[in-house]
C-alpha cells in the first residue's frame, strides 16, 4: 500500500512544479490534484457556502475573494488536509491540521512558527531545489484573525528561471495551517486576500 501512496505523492509534487512554471494550466493541475488525492485519502470534509470554505468537522474556514475558486482537496495522514484554490492560471494551496493533544502555550506556538521555516527549508533542499534560499527581507510576523502568523518568501531556480515561493504559516493553540504558492518571479501572485481570511479553532 505504501508504494502507491509514495508514487501518488511524487506525481502530485511533479505536477505542481510544472503548474507553477505555467507549463500546464491551473485547471488541468486541479483535475490531476483531484485524481491523485483520490489515491491517498477521502475527500476533504469541506464545502463552499456563501463564498467561503467551511470544514465543520475541524472548525476551519476560509473566505474566498472574488475571482478565487476552490478546486477540491483531500484528507490524509493523521487528520491532515490539503485544499487547493485557483485564480486564473495562479494557484494557492492550504494545508492544515487540528491537533488532538492539549492546547499549546503561546510560547510553544511561537517556537513552532519559527521552526516551520527551518522545516520547509530542509524539505526543499533535500528535494534538490536549485539555489533554494529564504529572501532575507521577506520574513514578517503578524496576526490572522487573532492568531500569530509568519509570512516569508524563498527563491529557487527551475530550468534557469527564477521562482518565488510564498508561505504563510498560522497557528492556534490546537491547529496549524500553511498557505503556499510558487510562481515565476516576474509573475507575482498575492495570496494575502485568501490567507488573511483564515479562521482556526482556538481550543479555548
Amino acid at each position: 500500500m505504501k508504494r502507491p501512496l509514495h508514487i501518488a505523492a511524487a506525481f502530485l509534487g511533479l505536477v505542481s512544479v510544472y503548474s507553477s512554471t505555467r507549463l500546464i494550466p491551473a485547471g488541468f493541475y486541479a483535475a490531476v490534484l483531484s485524481a491523485v488525492r483520490a489515491a491517498v485519502g477521502p475527500p476533504v470534509m469541506a464545502k463552499i457556502t456563501d463564498g467561503a470554505l467551511h470544514d465543520e468537522t475541524k472548525g476551519v474556514s476560509v473566505r474566498l475573494p472574488e475571482g478565487w475558486t476552490m478546486q477540491g482537496g483531500r484528507r490524509y495522514g493523521d487528520g491532515e488536509q490539503t485544499v487547493m484554490f485557483t485564480r486564473g492560471e495562479g494557484w494557492c494551496g492550504l494545508w492544515y491540521f487540528v491537533q488532538k493533544t492539549a492546547p499549546r502555550t503561546a510560547a510553544e506556538v511561537e517556537a513552532s512558527l519559527a521552526q516551520g521555516i527551518e522545516e520547509k527549508n530542509g524539505q526543499r533542499l533535500r528535494a534538490g531545489f536549485s539555489g533554494y534560499q529564504v529572501l532575507p527581507d521577506s520574513r514578517r510576523s503578524h496576526e490572522v484573525n487573532g492568531h500569530p502568523a509568519l509570512t516569508w518568501q524563498a527563491e529557487f531556480y527551475r530550468k534557469g528561471r527564477r521562482m518565488v515561493k510564498t508561505l504563510t504559516r498560522v497557528e492556534s493553540p490546537v491547529a496549524i495551517a500553511l498557505f503556499f504558492s510558487r510562481v515565476p518571479a516576474d509573475e507575482p501572485l498575492d495570496i494575502t486576500p485568501v490567507s488573511s481570511t483564515l479562521r482556526l479553532p482556538s481550543g479555548r
